[in-house]
C-alpha cells in the first residue's frame, strides 16, 4: 500500500490536529502512522513550527476511524490515556507541537459503529 505525508501547523489546539488528520483518513482511505514535530524555514530564515503526519493507504475496514489525540504530559492526561485504552486501539506515542509548545501525545483509534 502506498505511504504519503501531511504537513499541518503546529500553532494549533490539540483537536483541530486530530480533526485534520480524521479528516485526511477519511478523504484519502488511509490510516494514520506517524506524527512528529518539524521546523520549516522560511525564505527569510523564519522557522515555523509544524506536524508532520505519515499515512498509509488502507482498505477502508481497516481504518480506526475515531481518533482520539491525549496529552500524556500531565497527570490528568496520562490518566485519561489510561482510561481510553479500555475503549479504544492504541495507535501509537508521538511529540508534536501543540499551540507551538512540544507535547506528549498518545494516538487511540477506534472503529466507529
Amino acid at each position: 500500500m502506498a505511504k504519503f505525508t501531511r504537513v499541518y501547523p503546529g500553532n494549533v489546539a490539540l483537536d483541530e490536529a486530530r480533526r485534520a488528520c480524521k479528516v485526511e483518513q477519511q478523504d484519502e482511505t488511509a490510516k494514520l502512522i506517524n506524527l512528529e514535530p518539524a521546523l520549516l524555514k522560511k525564505g527569510d530564515g523564519a522557522e515555523t513550527k509544524v506536524n508532520v503526519a505519515d499515512f498509509e493507504e488502507t482498505n477502508i475496514l481497516q481504518i480506526l476511524d475515531e481518533l482520539k489525540f491525549v496529552d500524556v504530559s500531565t497527570a490528568q492526561g496520562a490518566a485519561d490515556a489510561a482510561a481510553l485504552s479500555h475503549t479504544h486501539t492504541r495507535m501509537f506515542r508521538c511529540k508534536i507541537f501543540v499551540n507551538d509548545q512540544l507535547k506528549d501525545v498518545e494516538v487511540f483509534g477506534k472503529k466507529s459503529a
